[in-house]
């Protein structure tokens, strides 16, 4: 199945479901303890650029490793942290004048059975073409 918002979509496996409100789009696995969430921003007046994601993600996450990240339409940042026992993975990412913010979190103990589900969701997010090119 897919999901489709306004600016993106991602693709999103069987046991799987995704839940939309005001903020973001939260994705769920039947059997998961997890939730993956995605959040999109516009920039009206120009491309996002790399320095805008560094921005964004300066004040909370200073102390720790980003390491680049790519998909077929998106590029940017990504980071995982242990909070409180829970494991977090944090992407941060751009193409043309849309950025996404995503962030999965779990139990320690689910980490290893959701992240390749997740991972591959995050691979398959989609800018729509309108976006991409910076119209």
């Amino acid at each position: 199945m897919t999901y489709e918002s306004d600016w993106w979509s991602i693709d999103i496996p069987d046991g799987y479901a995704a839940r939309g409100n005001e903020t973001c789009v939260d994705i769920v696995g039947e059997s998961a303890p997890g939730v993956l969430q995605i959040s999109a921003y516009r920039n009206d007046d120009r491309i996002v650029t790399d320095e805008d994601l560094l921005e964004f993600l300066a004040d909370e996450r200073s102390h720790v490793k980003l390491q680049n990240i790519s998909t077929e339409d998106f590029s940017g940042f990504t980071t995982e942290s242990v909070r409180s026992n829970s494991y977090w993975k944090e992407w941060c990412i751009r193409s043309g004048k849309t950025m996404i913010y995503a962030t999965h979190n779990t139990t320690m103990e689910s980490k290893n059975h959701e992240l390749s589900a997740i991972e591959r969701m995050v691979s398959s997010l989609r800018v729509h073409q309108s976006d991409a090119s910076g119209h």
